[in-house]
């Protein structure tokens, strides 16, 4: 049917109506499924623009504010479509959906009336498709530096053509953003940044996809590689370092690090320093061991603090890029406590300068000999942990001091450093009365307190079921030799443990983890084995019990001998009391010596004056005792007048002041005391010290007059020490006592001299050391001689015997960590040297000595520095091999007068 021209026209005002509508609003809206940066935004216009036609020009304007179908119909040119309440929302419209209808409108449009849509239709596509195939260009990218701080990039894209729009995508290394004008800002996250630090740096770089859609919805994709910073926080760390073992000198600790971004750390550290070696753990815990050299430096008296510490570095890593660095320093324990330093080899021709001994009586002296009656007695060793000695039946008595723990529940780790962990918190008796907590590197730590017994003795203690008591309410455990077997309540309600112990270098170690304060867990005692079937269990000992304290085999090995020194037992050479409130009583819980304690227990006292007045007892001897150097005149009093009441009637009470005041090696406290307090007076340097010495000396040995005069169950002998090498010195101290004492003793040890030494060699044999030491005696009979001229002397200014005694002596036999260290320890314990031992004392005895005080008792066995003292080395030894024990006991029965 043919159509009229005003129907033409209607039908065609239709479809461009419909066609521009539908056109600008698709290129109004774009795509519904993809999501632009900024959907609205265009690019500014360039000469891409101008070179556009300017029908595109007045579409673009037009599409700036797309009428919609509705607007359309309002103004006559469509009628509106009527809503449908079930129609679902438009989808999509393609381009190519879109274009024959709305191009073909605008052909018509632009060709002019009468032209139909079906004759140009397909020119009106093409153009269509020209327009839609000129998508954007980029031209260039541009990349700032990332932020120091966030790591953030900024950058710029440039891309050619009409009323640009921008998307920018990245991976989940971090975010971006766009703006209208092409410019991105690029952020790593915290977790690519810290990935980028890491091993390899393999995600160093991210990508960031950016499309460009210009106006006639075609688009461009371009890919921008960005930089990611690396971040890291390098791990922090802390030391922790224990105390030397007080017998091999190892060392243990820990590096405790942390780090902010959780790394895994790892540990290094050279396995040897400049004076040991270290074992390091994975977790940062180390354990070092120092040389026997690098002790022997540390023992010597004149050892710098440099020579008694070694230094190695621990570095932390966290395997990206950062590290700690840790510097350790530890100490470095001498190879053991060194025993008198060796005397001159030859006394001085001349005496130092300063007033001559006084003039020896107009009548002369009497025969000093007096063979066959020389008495014996013996000196007895510190008590500590590391002892051989099976002193007490409740070996917990002769334990280490408290050492403070630090417990980490995070790895479980335990260290010894009581240096750095918390003070114990003690009654009166040594027991601890809580534990605390506190937070270190965001941890909650916990305090141990832990002791040991038979410490590094290489096994030679008894074996056996050991049984252990204690009171109140807690967590107690026992490790390395010890392994429980049992525990509960006794009948008593005490709880208990049964320990099967089996001797090993490493002891005996008990840990007490948990205390209630309001019932802390106290009186600790830990009974050893069965004795030639006597049990000591549930023997808590105080003065006045029906049972000893002390090991049956301790006293039967002990009884041949006559006196007993205590300056050892008493600590007497580092002893820090002042007052009597000072000293240890029969109540505490240790009854222990030993030069140093622990930061919780620094002062250690020895033992009390109950104990040892009981073993005198107990043994029938004559006991020695020792005052310590800065005890005030209350003390004095107060020791001296327990003794007179407890002591039994019938034995003979040997008082000293001090020790070895002469003596400035390493450990004797009292000689720089004394030239401290000479120096302080202004006296003459080269006698003041030995008038102090006999001031000090005098004093308390007038109180033990004033206590003793007034009794008459007890002999006392005052003591007046001096140097036996140097009997001028002696004397010296002799005339500052004002005549208060009634023995000088003197210590006649027989060595190798130094100038046989000097020609000792890591070949010098132990025949060569035990000729030697043999030919020294006659040193030590000459210095005997010398101080029994002296006693005599005195015995005629004064009017009543003064007798000679030696308060130490035997051989002396220090290797000094040289190469013949060995060669000295085998010849001291070679069968000959008994023999050695023997005519020694019985030269000593013909000199005129009445009392020969042996050093010492027991000791550890091995080779060290200070030389080998020990009579036994195991307090079960076989006597068989004991050479030097049977010399002596044959001197204290007898038998080696009548031989």
């Amino acid at each position: 049917m043919a159509l009229s021209a005003k129907e033409c026209r209607g039908g065609l005002l239709w479809s461009f109506g419909l066609a521009l509508g539908l056109a600008t609003a698709a290129l109004a809206t774009g795509d519904p499924g993809v999501a632009w940066a900024e959907p609205t935004q265009t690019a500014d216009s360039g000469a891409s623009d101008r070179a556009e036609p300017a029908a595109r020009a007045r579409l673009t304007r037009s599409a700036r504010t797309p009428p919609s179908l509705a607007g359309l119909a309002a103004h006559g040119n469509l009628s509106a479509p009527k809503a449908s309440a079930t129609s679902a929302p438009p989808g999509p419209m393609s381009a190519a959906a879109e274009s024959p209808l709305s191009w073909a409108a605008l052909s018509t449009l632009r060709q002019g009336r009468g032209r139909t849509a079906e004759t140009t239709a397909p020119t009106a596509a093409r153009s269509a498709d020209r327009k839609l195939s000129r998508s954007p260009v980029f031209s260039r990218t541009v990349l700032e530096l990332p932020d120091s701080t966030t790591g953030s990039v900024r950058g710029s894209v440039f891309a050619t053509g009409p009323r640009l729009t921008y998307r920018a995508t990245t991976s989940t290394l971090g975010t971006v953003s766009i703006t209208r004008k092409g410019v991105f800002t690029y952020t790593p996250t915290a977790t690519a940044m810290h990935a980028a630090a890491g091993p390899g740096g393999s995600a160093t770089t991210d990508t960031v996809t950016i499309t460009v859609r210009g106006l006639w919805g075609g688009t461009s994709t371009t890919t921008v590689t960005v930089p990611i910073s690396p971040r890291n926080s390098a791990p922090t760390a802390v030391v922790s370092v224990g105390s030397p073992d007080a017998l091999t000198g190892v060392v243990t600790g820990a590096v405790n690090a942390t780090d902010a971004d959780h790394d895994p750390l790892t540990y290094s550290t050279p396995d040897t320093t400049a004076k040991g070696s270290v074992i390091l753990s994975a977790a940062g815990s180390f354990t070092y061991t120092p040389t026997t050299a690098a002790r022997d430096d540390a023992a010597a008296p004149n050892a710098t603090p440099a020579e008694r510490q070694d230094t190695f570095t621990v570095t932390v890593d966290d395997a990206h890029g950062g590290t700690a660095a840790v510097a350790v320093t530890v100490a470095i324990r001498p190879s053991s406590t060194p025993p008198p330093t060796e005397p001159p080899t030859d006394p001085p021709t001349d005496p130092p300068t300063g007033p001559p001994p006084t003039d020896p009586p107009t009548e002369p002296p009497t025969d000093p000999g007096s063979t066959g009656r020389m008495a014996v007695g013996i000196n007895l060793e510190n008590v500590v942990d590391w002892s051989p000695a099976w002193t007490f039946t409740d070996a917990f008595k002769a334990s280490r001091p408290w050492i403070s723990q630090t417990f980490n529940p995070q790895t479980w780790a335990v260290t010894w450093d009581d240096s750095l962990a918390p003070t114990l918190d003690l009654d009166t008796d040594g027991n601890v009365t809580s534990l605390k907590t506190w937070t270190q590197n965001g941890v909650a730590m916990k305090q141990y307190a832990g002791t040991l017994m038979f410490r590094g003795l290489g096994g030679d203690y008894a074996g056996g079921t050991y049984h252990a008591e204690w009171d109140g309410t807690g967590v107690v455990t026992f490790g390395f030799d010890a392994v429980v077997t049992s525990s509960g309540k006794t009948a008593e309600g005490r709880n208990f443990a049964e320990l099967a112990v089996s001797p090993t270098d490493n002891g005996i170690y008990m840990r007490i983890e948990e205390t209630d304060p309001t019932d802390p867990v106290r009186d600790f005692n830990v009974w050893m084995p069965d004795y030639n079937g006597q049990s000591f269990r549930g023997q808590r000992w105080e003065p006045g019990a029906s049972f000893s304290p002390f090991h049956p085999l301790f006293l039967a090995r002990l009884a041949p001998f006559t006196a007993l020194r205590f300056m050892g037992m008493q600590e007497t050479n580092t002893s820090d009391i002042v007052t009597w409130e000072q000293r240890r009583d029969s109540s505490d819980i240790r009854q222990g010596s030993g030069s140093e304690g622990t930061p919780s227990e620094p002062v250690v006292n020895g033992m009390s004056v109950e104990y040892m007045v009981q073993l005198a007892n107990e043994l029938n001897a004559d006991p020695w005792f020792n005052m310590p150097y800065q005890a005030d005149d209350n003390f004095v009093r107060n020791f001296a007048t327990y003794v007179t009441q407890n002591l039994e009637p019938g034995r003979t009470v040997y008082v000293e002041w001090a020790n070895e005041v002469w003596n400035f090696g390493w450990g004797f406290e009292a000689s720089q005391w004394v030239a401290d307090k000479a120096k302080a007076a202004g006296l003459d340097p080269d006698y003041g010290q030995w008038i102090v010495a006999g001031q000090e000396a005098k004093r308390d040995m007038d109180i033990w007059s004033q206590v003793f005069a007034d009794q008459s169950n007890l002999d006392l002998v005052r003591v007046a020490a001096g140097w036996a090498a140097v009997d001028w010195v002696t004397n010296q101290v002799l005339e500052n006592m004002g005549g208060s004492f009634d023995a000088i003793a003197i210590a006649p040890y027989i060595t190798p001299t130094d100038a046989q030494r000097a020609g000792y060699t890591s070949s010098t044999t132990v025949d060569k050391v035990i000729a030697d030491t043999r030919t020294n005696v006659a040193t030590s009979v000459q210095w005997t001689n010398n101080h029994e001229l002296l006693a005599q002397q005195w015995s005629a200014r004064l009017g009543r015997p003064i007798d000679l005694v030696a308060y130490e002596g035997g051989p002396h036999l220090d290797g000094r960590g040289a190469v013949y260290q060995n060669a000295f320890y085998a010849a001291t314990n070679d069968a000959r040297m008994g023999d050695v031992y023997g005519d020694y004392l019985r030269a000593l005895d013909a000199a005129g000595l009445d009392l020969f005080m042996d050093f010492q008792f027991t000791g550890q066995a091995g080779a060290a520095p200070w030389g080998d003292f020990a009579k036994l080395h195991r307090m079960d030894e076989s006597l068989a091999t004991a050479y030097r024990y049977n010399a002596v006991v044959s001197a204290a029965n007898g038998s080696l007068w009548s031989a």
